[in-house]
This record gives C-alpha cells, structure tokens and sequence, in this order.
C-alpha cells in the first residue's frame, strides 16, 4: 500500500516557523530602506497590497480545503508572499 502524498511540503509548525524567519528578514530590509530614504513609493503600495492579496487567497484556500489540510491551506499564501519578498529584498540589497 502506497502512501498519500500530503499537499503541504511540510505541517504547520514549520510552516510557521518559515514564515517567521522570512518575515522578520523583510521587515529588517523594509526597515532599512525606509530609514535611509531609499523605499519608493511602488514598494510603499506593496506593504499594503500584498497583506490583501495574501488574506484573500488564504480565505479561499481555507475555503476550498478539505478539513485536514485546511490550516496549511490557509498558510500557504502567506509564507510564499514573506518567502518572495524576502528574496526579493535580499537581491535588491
């Protein structure tokens, strides 16, 4: 008997714990930029953008999730948007 693969790469925990790191590493850039007068007004609209764009996806990823999954479902957008603005930063620095 095979095992079901899990629509996650890793639980919760970890998920959160990923979040964390990356989103303390933005707001450590984003701190920066603004202090030395370099963040510009694009990435001024982004801080806000971004947080409803993340909202409403984790709403319907929860929404649409099987009750197992549905916390990490609901994560998912949230770590990948600290996850690729943390990359983001990193380059532009």
């Amino acid at each position: 008997m095979t095992r079901p693969t899990a629509p996650y790469p890793y639980f919760l925990p970890f998920m959160m714990a990923d979040l964390a790191i990356n989103a303390c590493e933005t707001i450590a850039s984003r701190a920066s930029l603004i202090a030395t007068g370099q963040c510009t007004a694009a990435e001024y609209s982004r801080m806000v953008t971004e947080k409803a764009e993340a909202a409403q996806a984790s709403l319907l990823a929860f929404a649409t999730a099987t009750p197992a999954n549905a916390l990490e479902a609901a994560m998912m957008p949230w770590v990948k948007g600290a996850r690729a603005n943390a990359q983001r930063l990193r380059q532009k620095g």
